[in-house]
């Protein structure tokens, strides 16, 4: 680049082969051109109902918003390589009914979860060029599950734990 036009989007777009990466606000030559303000705030509430149906059981559901900013690529790319300059937030909500359950006088410990989870906005990460790689959000998803596991202590000193989970997913 000639002297004076690396660093500022002024100077990017005043220099002919960095104009087309400028007008889409993207990466020049490893140059950012992008938006750099952009406001992220979230509030993600909770709720949740436990219900202790025995000494030694209990049920519970929950409902619960998670949140993850949007921000921005800086990122060394080949001008070939578009890199999207800023990538929106990701939410998911996540929804759970299960149980916790000890057994036989507490030698054995059940635990089975029901859960779904719904993204909005869903971050990935994506490799656009050797050695340089990108978040962009890919859209929605949701994943539909459930989980079992259990802890055994037949003998003092003995302990034996498994579990298994089952998990379908939709992008």
């Amino acid at each position: 680049a000639a002297a004076g036009t690396t660093g500022s989007a002024k100077g990017l777009a005043a220099n002919p082969a960095t104009v087309p990466c400028v007008q889409k606000g993207q990466s020049c030559g490893g140059n950012y051109v992008g938006n750099l303000s952009a406001p992220y705030t979230a509030t993600t509430p909770m709720v949740s109902l436990n219900w202790q149906a025995t000494p030694d059981s209990m049920i519970y559901v929950s409902a619960t918003e998670g949140y993850k900013s949007g921000g921005f690529n800086f990122t060394y790319a080949p001008q070939s390589a578009y890199v999207p300059p800023n990538f929106g937030p990701e939410t998911v909500w996540s929804y759970e009914l299960g149980a916790k359950n000890d057994l036989f006088d507490h030698t054995l410990r059940l635990n089975a979860a029901l859960f779904y989870y719904n993204w909005t906005g869903l971050q990935f990460s994506s490799l656009v060029a050797p050695a340089t790689s990108t978040v962009a959000n890919a859209g929605n998803a949701h994943s539909l599950g459930f989980e079992l596991n259990s802890t055994w202590k037949p003998a003092p000193g003995w302990t034996f734990t498994g579990g298994l989970t089952a998990l379908s997913t939709r992008y």
